[in-house]
């Protein structure tokens, strides 16, 4: 049975969504809001090629995306696209699906392709096509302020689904004695922060000149549209993307921006939180290490005062000192997030440092 593959570019993303049929798909490629997300990117161009559809006799079986990026070298920039996710119909697989979408991905973007936060089976596509080689192994920790097995155990599972009521009173039982022991964080801080609910002036000047020695360079424009535009949104879920789609949709997920201000109302730092479930990220900082114990400190408060579970954190200099410092916490643990690059880009990683932060590719979405 042949394999019949259809590329998506912004446009006729945008009319897939609104077209009558869409709603109608017992299985869905995208949600509506994760497709107005990538049609509004900013580093998007008409032509990109961001979704990529396979059907066997009319029928979808398989989907992938590609979140349209821009890699910067110095003085050097090229167009790339990250692989944000795959499914293949569990009945079709074995039958090249997989291959077919991964390959159209390569061809469209000219072997462009990045790839993070990639399950294991698709680690063995991405080896068998001998397309890519490690970019980078980013180190980083999670700490855990509160019991919460209920939520980090996989959500798919069946046997954790049915062990769920049970996984809740047990981590109620043990936050309970816990809690007068615990402390996590200062009550009130020596330095005035500000959570905001847009970028303005102050953030813009202040962030765009810090990310010239980073890969991906996101400025005060990308950030504002990851603001306006998340893949995950709280609500109820009208479009039934629990049962259509395989990845996240609607949950408890929210951004917040925070700047730190000096006496004299200076900004002297920026971070964009992103908080899902109580699980407290930082996908975006902008501060200079001398402020990185204020930072710390403005962590541990954020995380008492919005009643966290757990934080992870890949950005360097906080690793460093969450682990060497009395930061709160009842479990530390190193993590790690693995990065592959396509080939093509070989000469110029070879020649630049590669610095991401947190939230690169489109891990500040999820």
């Amino acid at each position: 049975m042949d394999i019949i593959i259809k590329t998506l570019n912004p446009q006729e993303l945008l009319e897939f969504i609104n077209h009558d049929t869409y709603d109608n798909l017992a299985v869905v490629p995208i949600s509506k809001h994760r497709a107005i997300s990538h049609i509004n990117n900013p580093r998007v161009d008409p032509e990109d090629t961001i979704m990529i559809l396979a059907y066997m006799s009319d029928v979808l079986v398989g989907y992938l995306g590609v979140f349209a990026d821009r890699l910067h070298f110095e003085q050097e920039t090229s167009k790339a696209g990250w692989l944000s996710c795959m499914w293949v119909d569990p009945v079709t697989r074995g039958k090249g699906v997989a291959k077919r979408l991964l390959q159209t991905a390569l061809d469209h973007w000219n072997q462009k392709i990045l790839v993070t936060e990639f399950t294991v089976p698709a680690k063995g596509l991405y080896d068998r096509s001998k397309a890519f080689q490690d970019l980078n192994i980013k180190k980083g920790v999670r700490v855990f302020f509160r019991y919460n097995s209920h939520q980090i155990l996989p959500p798919k599972k069946e046997i954790f689904q049915r062990l769920k009521p049970v996984l809740k009173i047990a981590d109620a039982t043990a936050n309970l004695v816990i809690g007068p022991f615990q402390s996590k964080g200062k009550d009130k801080l020596e330095t005035d922060y500000k959570i905001c609910n847009h970028i303005d002036s102050q953030i813009e000047a202040f962030i765009n000149p810090r990310n010239k020695d980073q890969l991906i360079r996101r400025n005060a424009t990308d950030i504002k549209w990851i603001l306006q535009h998340p893949w995950v949104i709280s609500g109820s879920d009208t479009n039934n993307y629990k049962e259509r789609y395989e990845f996240s949709a609607i949950d408890d997920f929210t951004f917040i921006p925070v700047k730190l201000l000096d006496k004299e109302n200076n900004i002297y730092a920026f971070l964009l939180f992103s908080k899902r479930n109580g699980h407290l990220k930082i996908p975006y900082a902008y501060f200079d290490n001398k402020h990185t114990n204020t930072i710390l400190e403005l962590i541990a408060h954020l995380a008492k005062k919005w009643n966290v579970n757990m934080l992870s954190c890949f950005h360097s200099e906080l690793i460093e000192a969450i682990l060497n410092n009395k930061f709160p916490g009842i479990h530390k643990r190193e993590i790690k997030r693995h990065y592959i690059v396509s080939k093509v880009f070989e000469q110029q990683l070879e020649r630049y440092p590669i610095v991401l932060q947190d939230g690169d590719a489109d891990c500040v979405f999820t």
